[in-house]
This record gives structure tokens, sequence and C-alpha cells, in this order.
């Protein structure tokens, strides 16, 4: 009898020794989740902190009549934040044309963005986009926003 008391206690402790292993696994795998993501959110509250308080454009011009199949854009930047990129919707109606432009605009500088005109464009939106690198943000040693909030709009009919 002394033998199962033995058998049945050694079970009890590997049970409970698997039992904390699992648990410290989890444990360790949810913290490392946890400190990953509030890491990436820290990041993006610099970023948008970065883009309400250093970024500004304002759009002076829209040229279409030097070249009817292109949009040239003048774009000024209002803050000391460096631009990285632009994005450019024309709209006309219902239509819609979504361009990307890498333009690197520092800080109160000028520009012309140069778009293809897909078709008669009424409105122009231009957002700017911001590259960020450490020691601002830390989840990765360079990251990129765009600053919808900062979007112009130019009205050209």
């Amino acid at each position: 009898m002394k033998k199962r008391g033995i058998s049945q206690l050694i079970a009890t402790v590997l049970i409970i020794v698997f039992v904390v292993a699992i648990a410290l696994t989890i444990f360790s795998f949810a913290k490392k989740t946890a400190t990953g993501e509030t890491t990436k959110s820290g990041d993006k509250a610099v970023a948008q902190d970065v883009c309400r308080d250093k970024v500004k454009i304002r759009i002076n011009n829209v040229d279409t009549k030097s070249d009817s199949t292109k949009l040239r854009i003048q774009v000024e930047n209002l803050k000391k934040q460096t631009i990285t990129d632009f994005v450019i919707r024309a709209e006309s109606g219902s239509k819609v044309d979504i361009s990307k432009v890498k333009q690197l605009l520092n800080g109160y500088e000028k520009a012309v963005l140069t778009v293809d005109e897909k078709f008669a464009t009424d409105t122009i939106k231009v957002i700017p986009q911001i590259t960020l690198k450490r020691p601002e943000i830390t989840s990765v040693a360079e990251g990129w926003w765009l600053c919808s909030d900062q979007m112009a709009t130019y009205k050209i009919r």
C-alpha cells in the first residue's frame, strides 16, 4: 500500500508542475503581447501629436492649363516638421482618383506636386505623410503616418 501512495503523490506533483509550467507560458506570452501593443499605441499617440502640433499644409494653386493631362499642385509646408510623401485625392462628382506622390518637403518650404489628371477634376485634397524615427518612436526603427486631420482642400471649379 505504501507504493500506491507514493505513485499518487508523484502523479499529483507532476500534474501541479505541468499546470504551473503552462500557466507561466501563457503569462509570458500575454505579457509580451500586451507590452508590444502598448508600445505601438504609444507610437501612434506620438505620431498623432506630431501631426496635430507640427504639421500643416496649404494648397496655394492648382495648375490645369499648362498641360491638360497633368495637375500641378503648389503645396506649402506651414510648419517645421518635414513631410516625406503626399496622398492626392482628385474628385469630380462621384469620380475619385487617389495617387501617392513621393516628395520631401522640409519645414516652411513650397513644392509642386504633379499627378495625372484622369478626368476633369473639381476638387483636390492633399494629405501629408510623415516619417518618424527613434527616439520619437520605440516599437520600430522607422515608421510612417498619414496626417489625415491636416488634409488641405482646393476647389478648382
